[in-house]
């Protein structure tokens, strides 16, 4: 079965911080067998459900994951030790960046 490794992103999420509600998001990369990347998603997602459950983060059912990026495992890539944990940064900043917009197809404007 192929083995996916998969991005996912969340702007949002409440989490204690020096015993403060802070809202903040993540980035977070799982590695996945699933016979489709469709399929792998689903699983990454779960994946990192049940972890934040485990965590006790607060709004963890309405936390919404995006997909950054997924591609496949080559055969050395398995050997590794899989990826885990969080990359937390300022919900702010989730939010001024969600209003970029990717500019037109064909211009020859980049970010």
């Amino acid at each position: 079965m192929p083995r996916f490794r998969v991005m996912l992103r969340a702007d949002s999420i409440t989490i204690l911080n020096e015993g403060r509600p802070t809202e903040v998001g993540f980035f977070t990369t799982r590695a996945v067998d699933a016979s489709s990347p469709e399929q792998a998603v689903e699983a990454a997602k779960q994946s990192v459900q049940s972890e934040l459950h485990a965590m006790k983060i607060q709004n963890v059912q309405s936390t919404e994951l995006h997909l950054e990026e997924i591609s496949n495992v080559t055969w050395w890539w398995r050997r590794l030790r899989p990826p885990a944990g969080f990359t937390f940064f300022p919900a702010e900043e989730a939010a001024a960046t969600s209003t970029l917009e990717a500019p037109a197809s064909g211009s020859e404007e980049a970010f």
